[in-house]
């Protein structure tokens, strides 16, 4: 976990003062993922998976990132999909981190129309 930190912290001084950074991110997928392996395999090794996942993105990246950014300047999203706070109220791992009732359907693949 210390070496996830120090590069954490080397990349956000590293790139917080461009313009173009208007969010971090903790991953990408990884919250989905997570909650279709975790369905899928007993709960006490669902749990442990659960609570490795919170201990590197939540306890490690995003401790670090608002460490560096603290003035909430730019939000940190622990994962992307995600139902952002819902997920947070499920602990950081939502059931169904792609749940259409906390915000549009993120599946781009499957829309007809574009949007401009």
């Amino acid at each position: 976990m210390s070496n996830v930190r120090n590069e954490v912290l080397y990349q956000v001084q590293r790139l917080q003062s461009h313009p173009s950074i208007v969010l971090w991110a903790g991953n990408n997928e990884n919250e989905i993922f997570l909650a279709y392996y975790t369905s899928k395999v007993p709960p006490e090794e669902a749990e442990s998976l659960k609570n490795d996942y919170r201990k590197l993105y939540i306890g490690t990246i995003m401790t670090a990132v608002t460490e560096l950014d603290p003035n909430s300047s730019r939000p940190f999203v622990p994962s992307s999909p995600s139902n952002g706070i819902e997920s947070a109220r499920e602990n950081y791992t939502a059931k169904n981190p792609q749940d259409p009732l906390y915000g549009k359907n993120r599946n781009l693949s499957n829309r007809h129309n574009i949007e401009i």
